[in-house]
């Protein structure tokens, strides 16, 4: 069962998800900000035209975090459930960083 549990106290959460119809294929991404309360921030969308399931949930996490990092906040957790993208974060992947590539 999947559910949200808050940061720590005044640390704010960016939850991010990006899909693409096809691997790959139209891709788009969505993501919210909220408090440690569980109060809504702000919420945010984009469009990365034809790409990969990885180039669109490497690009939403990058949009959460500046809109996060532009909005003040500097204590932030983010949360993806795509295990590649942490795994590319973490230093274990290619030694690029793929963002969306645009038709």
């Amino acid at each position: 069962m999947v559910s949200w549990h808050p940061p720590p106290d005044n640390v704010i959460k960016v939850n991010i998800d990006g899909s693409s119809i096809g691997n790959p294929g139209r891709s788009g991404f969505w993501g919210l900000l909220r408090n440690s309360l569980g109060g809504w921030i702000i919420g945010f969308d984009g469009s990365c035209g034809y790409t990969t399931n990885i180039n669109v949930e490497l690009r939403a996490i990058s949009y959460g975090l500046q809109i996060t990092w532009d909005l003040g906040f500097r204590d932030i957790v983010c949360e993806s459930d795509f295990q590649t993208t942490l795994t590319f974060i973490k230093g274990r992947g290619p030694t690029y960083s793929p963002l969306c590539s645009f038709e």
